[in-house]
């Protein structure tokens, strides 16, 4: 039989809540806080599992939720910037002669405040396609060291997409019949300072076609003293020459720990 002794004895309200309780339910300073934080935690953790996304432990108490391959056609995800452009991006592929499997993800923290709102932190995590080794994010340092604030705010923009109901929430069910709803869209924020009008209208009015194609082209700054530090790419180095790059790495952090 589909019953339980439990019933609802009293509501309020979440700001209520968050403020210490109404006139018939106290609670310590920093206790309800915590306990949405957890409840949203858990919400978040059960709907992207449901979702088909894959978990990888970032720490302890950290995870981050990453698109598998092939999870649509292409691993391309298409999305609306809040400027009104949209745009496209690859949330999944291979990351060349080194044979890994780079996936897009993201962990997930609500935070307090007026208003309400969930930080999603993006993540690049790197799996063996042959399953033969564990997930690492070793490749990041080389592989997303050129990829500026505008690459990090697209794959966002794709992630949440691909997430997003067709209201353009996201909806993380709590109960049978309660859900925490998020917009699916950026908070906007005043700052004091802003870009130059020139900058603005072309953020405006600029559509980026083809996607992650039209990243930075690097390719004349291997030879350059400036950059030769940051560029480590498969695209500019032998499957050899990248192995025996990553290896030293290895040792290096082996050597510092």
């Amino acid at each position: 039989v589909d019953t339980t002794p439990i019933r609802l004895d009293h509501t309020m309200t979440v700001d209520d809540f968050l403020n210490g309780g109404d006139g018939e339910i106290q609670f310590e300073w920093g206790i309800p806080g915590n306990y949405l934080s957890s409840l949203i935690r858990q919400a978040w953790d059960n709907f992207a599992a449901d979702f088909g996304l894959y978990q990888f432990m970032l720490s302890e108490r950290t995870a981050a939720w990453y698109v598998p391959k092939e999870m649509m056609p292409g691993d391309k995800v298409t999305f609306k910037r809040a400027s009104g452009v949209c745009g496209w991006r690859l949330v999944s592929g291979v990351y060349g002669q080194r044979k890994r499997n780079w996936h897009v993800g993201a962990a997930a923290k609500l935070m307090l405040g007026d208003p309400l709102r969930l930080k999603l932190t993006p993540h690049i995590i790197y799996t063996d396609p042959e399953g033969e080794q564990q997930a690492t994010a070793l490749y990041r340092r080389a592989h997303c060291k050129l990829w500026f604030n505008a690459k990090w705010r697209d794959l966002l923009y794709a992630y949440v997409a691909l997430l997003a109901d067709d209201n353009g929430s996201l909806e993380f069910p709590l109960s049978r019949n309660a859900s925490a709803i998020f917009k699916a869209t950026p908070l906007g924020v005043v700052l004091p300072v802003r870009p130059q009008n020139v900058l603005e209208n072309a953020l405006a009015t600029h559509t980026d076609e083809e996607g992650d194609a039209a990243d930075m082209d690097i390719s004349e700054l291997v030879d350059d003293p400036a950059f030769s530090d940051l560029i480590d790419t498969e695209d500019y180095y032998s499957e050899e020459e990248a192995r025996e790059r990553d290896e030293n790495v290895i040792d290096q952090e082996s050597e510092q720990q």
